[in-house]
């Protein structure tokens, strides 16, 4: 198992301004306090529990921030090409957008359904906390890169 890895990931680059936006000066700005900064920071926390297991991981855990995702996903697309570990050898990567602001949920809606082998343990995990699986709303190949599955969470 050593030679496995679980990747957790976030991207951390949506700030700044984009004058070519329709709108206001406002609607032109990418404020980036849910998506991105909630996710960048949940990585760090999840890095930081792992450091406080009374055993470490059996698998090799990865924690990346990549950048450049509001040109393309272009530092997760770098990644895939250059990953740190082969990638026959990821068994997944977690990708934190943004973290759930709204309270407790009731289901859990994977985007990329059915392009991963994780649908069934994410079934399971959700349904020990008294969630189920939702439908999913969003085009998922507009939002699944490369093998790993990405979680919404509903109210």
């Amino acid at each position: 198992m050593k030679n496995e890895c679980v990747v957790h990931s976030a991207h951390w680059d949506h700030f700044g301004v984009n004058d070519k936006l329709q709108g206001t000066r406002t609607q032109q700005i990418f404020h980036g306090a849910l998506d991105n900064a909630s996710g960048v920071a949940t990585l760090l926390e999840l890095a930081k529990a792992y450091t406080a297991l009374a055993a470490p991981p059996k698998r090799t855990i990865v924690f990346i921030a990549t950048t450049a995702e509001e040109q393309g996903l272009l530092g997760a697309q770098y990644y895939v090409h250059h990953p740190l570990y082969p990638l026959d050898r990821t068994l997944v990567n977690i990708n934190i957008d943004g973290i759930n602001t709204w309270g407790r949920t009731k289901d859990v809606e994977i985007i990329g359904f059915g392009q991963s082998s994780m649908d069934d343990s994410v079934k399971r995990f959700a349904a020990m906390q008294g969630r189920q699986r939702a439908p999913e709303t969003r085009t998922p190949s507009s939002h699944f890169l490369s093998g790993g599955s990405f979680l919404n969470l509903r109210k």
